[in-house]
């Protein structure tokens, strides 16, 4: 049973059955409202207008990402019903909306938030200084969102893992001597950036990233960022019916495993299973979620130095003129050599050595799978670590086929 706070003292209980308008004092739930929230009421007759503003959204397409606008549209989609599963999900997926100015994405979170909380939601802002109304902002609410996550914010990365995962934070009353109060962060998380500094492995991993286009560069008309919250206000009882139907069709399907998960994100993959089995395109999902790994990788790895320096190496040789694909390197010299290529290739190189190189190639090892293969990584003691690296259609004549 799902039990979904309509507002006003009133709301919905979802069986897979009829949709039952209920008294909150009647479901022994004790709701905690967020601030600003405005009550809506369900409408048996609401057709598909949440579908329809999301078709008007313009995501990337072509070889710039693996995801079709529609598979982007449909997982927005189901990740937006999923946010009724709060409570079955204890780790949840950071969402994530990238792209050039007016391409939409700060419209797209704040729709989010006016279609769930009302008209006042809005996107905050995010700084160095701030990390104390960061935690304050996820503890306390369902959702929160922030624009514009392009400065460099040292505590951020960890504070996006940390606030994903619910871990809870144990901190010292103030004004008081022992006194422990405990904040657990319970809630969605929105993201804009045009050049996101926060690129780490362990951050994409745990993001849904939805790549956002400028409507003129995919020749549709503007338009205008008021229209769209007159069109919401219109239609949000309508809206919001249409994710209750959602939800009441995946209640009437079992609940998934979460063990086969392509995405490190597995509870939310096991409800958007849920969902999408409801809707009838879990295949359609499937593939979706699969091909998300790359989008991650290709977000940790875009404009990083080994990532932009190891395919320019792959296409020349070494000293002794042995091609570099598949030619057997330690790291040492590895080093050498791709500082080297940077240099020459205006890439700025940030390495001082092959030790804090090698552990930046640790750190996207997983990653660059989307740039080149690593055939062999291989510790050699005092030696260090013995590379053989190729193109991804490379073929490795030592096997006969595609490494």
């Amino acid at each position: 049973v799902l039990t979904i706070d309509c507002g006003a003292g009133n709301a919905l209980r979802l069986d897979g059955g009829d949709v039952q308008a209920v008294n909150i004092a009647d479901t022994g739930i004790l709701f905690s409202q967020p601030l600003f929230h405005e009550p809506w009421t369900y409408i048996p007759d609401h057709g598909s207008p949440l579908g329809r503003l999301i078709e008007g959204f313009s995501f990337v397409e072509g070889e710039d990402t693996p995801l079709s606008p529609a598979e982007q549209r449909q997982l927005f989609y189901i990740w937006l019903a999923s946010l009724s599963f709060r409570t079955e999900m204890r780790v949840k997926p950071l969402a994530m909306a990238t792209g050039d100015s007016w391409s939409g994405k700060s419209t797209l979170f704040r729709i989010v938030g006016r279609l769930l909380i009302g008209s006042n939601f809005d996107l905050a802002s995010m700084s160095e200084e701030k990390e104390d109304d960061f935690w304050t902002n996820v503890t306390n609410n369902a959702i929160a969102g922030y624009d514009n996550v392009d400065g460099r914010v040292r505590w951020l990365p960890d504070a996006l893992c940390t606030a994903a995962d619910g871990v809870t934070r144990p901190k010292r009353v103030l004004h008081t001597t022992n006194e422990l109060a405990v904040y657990k962060p319970d809630c969605f998380l929105m993201l804009t950036a045009r050049t996101p500094r926060f690129r780490r492995l362990d951050v994409a991993n745990r993001s849904l990233i939805f790549q956002m286009a400028p409507r003129a560069a995919q020749g549709k008309r503007m338009v205008a960022e008021s229209r769209l919250y007159s069109q919401l206000h219109r239609s949000r009882d309508r809206m919001l019916s249409e994710l209750v139907d959602v939800c009441n069709a995946a209640l009437r399907v079992p609940e998934q495993s979460a063990d086969d998960s392509p995405i490190r994100s597995a509870d939310f993959y096991a409800q958007a299973m849920r969902i999408a089995l409801g809707l009838g395109v879990a295949g359609q999902l499937q593939r979706t979620f699969e091909k998300l790994r790359i989008v991650q990788h290709g977000f940790t790895t875009e404009g990083h130095p080994i990532a932009e320096a190891v395919p320019i190496w792959l296409d020349g040789a070494g000293p002794e003129g042995i091609l570099n694909a598949g030619r057997q390197i330690y790291s040492d010299e590895l080093f050498r050599e791709l500082r080297a290529v940077a240099g020459k290739n205006d890439i700025n190189w940030p390495y001082s050595g092959a030790s804090t190189f090698g552990r930046a190639f640790g750190e996207i090892l997983d990653a660059v799978a989307v740039h080149f293969q690593i055939l062999q990584r291989d510790r050699k003691g005092g030696k260090g670590t013995l590379y053989r690296l190729a193109p991804l259609d490379w073929v490795d004549p030592m096997m006969g086929s595609s490494a």
